[in-house]
């Protein structure tokens, strides 16, 4: 199942999804060229170095490029730090860097850390950022009875340099898509429970310290929606896109701000 895609500098079709079978599932990729052939079909199937065989749930969300390297980016489930005590599998986001050409690992697969009260985590969007790869999901608690949207920068030497977070949602909270604009913020797609439905929403966060939240922008109505994806254009025009729901049917939604 292909979950997403990007082009490299020579025109190239790189896709990134899930294979295997429910319960486990491995980072699955494609590259085809401009003449339709395709030169890479692999799986990946995660394991930290220095843990005992067991079965990692891995899955690809998104992908950017930066030269010949692509940043797979997803979540995977398993026991990912050796001293972890109860040996439950947590899911944890991940960052997967893979070579275009060969197929393999380009660097060391960088693991989303953990923080007090905050064991499980999974990221959903990515964009290039000019010191490394901007990504947006959530972070939750052991159980995920709160979460929290998470926006973070990682170096392309895979260290976390800047991280941000919302407030705490007791139903699911989660950044779907990010884009970086000229003013240097994060413009970050995302939805968060209300009422026991989901609603989208769209913000900008300066990237960086104090990591200031400069906009808002909240879909209509009180039925379920989702802002599902982000771009942004030359003018630094924010579209995001989703979906709402009017009169109990959903109808898509593309929208153009000014943030």
């Amino acid at each position: 199942m292909v979950r997403a895609l990007a082009a490299d500098k020579e025109g190239a079709c790189f896709a990134v999804g899930v294979a295997g079978i429910m319960g486990d599932w491995d980072f699955a990729y494609w590259r085809i060229d401009t003449t339709g052939e395709q030169t890479l079909d692999y799986t990946y199937d995660y394991r930290p170095l220095g843990q005992e065989p067991h079965s990692f749930v891995d899955v690809a969300s998104d992908v950017v490029i930066d030269g010949d390297v692509a940043w797979i980016v997803g979540m995977s489930k398993g026991v990912h730090d050796a001293e972890q005590k109860d040996k439950n599998p947590y899911l944890r986001g991940v960052l997967v860097p893979m070579n275009l050409h060969t197929g393999k690992l380009a660097g060391p697969v960088v693991v989303a850390p953990t923080a007090p009260g905050w064991l499980q985590s999974a990221l959903f969007g990515a964009t290039l950022h000019p010191e490394g790869v901007l990504v947006t999901g959530y972070r939750c608690d052991k159980s995920c009875s709160t979460y929290q949207i998470e926006t973070s920068l990682y170096s392309f030497d895979g260290v976390r340099t800047w991280s941000e977070h919302e407030a705490d949602n007791s139903g699911l909270a989660y950044g779907s898509d990010v884009a970086f604009d000229g003013q240097g913020r994060a413009l970050v797609s995302a939805a968060v429970t209300q009422n026991g439905k989901l609603r989208g929403y769209v913000f900008g966060r300066r990237v960086g310290p104090p990591g200031t939240v400069l906009f808002e922008h909240w879909y209509p109505g009180a039925g379920p929606s989702e802002v599902l994806g982000i771009a942004r254009d030359i003018f630094d025009r924010i579209f995001p896109v989703g979906y709402v729901t009017v009169n109990g049917e959903t109808e898509a939604r593309v929208t153009r701000i000014h943030g």
